[in-house]
């Protein structure tokens, strides 16, 4: 719950673990969410949760400093 900064959404599982565990060696707390849509799996990187999106905006800003991240990330709220 809270509000996290999704990263990416890989089709491929391993791909979203390697994107974790760079984003945890740079400081981000990374969960991984598996999701299906439209009968394909994805793996949503998710950095956080934060209590308020002000945080949440902040980590965004940090995370577009991050050189191997390309995509573009955004925030969501989960409840």
């Amino acid at each position: 719950k809270g509000w996290f900064v999704q990263v990416s959404a890989p089709a491929l599982e391993s791909d979203a673990e390697s994107l974790s565990k760079k984003l945890k060696a740079s400081g981000f707390a990374v969960i991984i969410e598996k999701a299906k849509v439209q009968e394909r799996n994805y793996y949503r990187v998710l950095v956080g949760p934060e209590e308020v999106r002000l945080a949440s905006e902040r980590m965004l800003m940090q995370l577009l400093r991050e050189k191997y991240i390309d995509k573009t990330p955004f925030i969501r709220h989960v409840k």
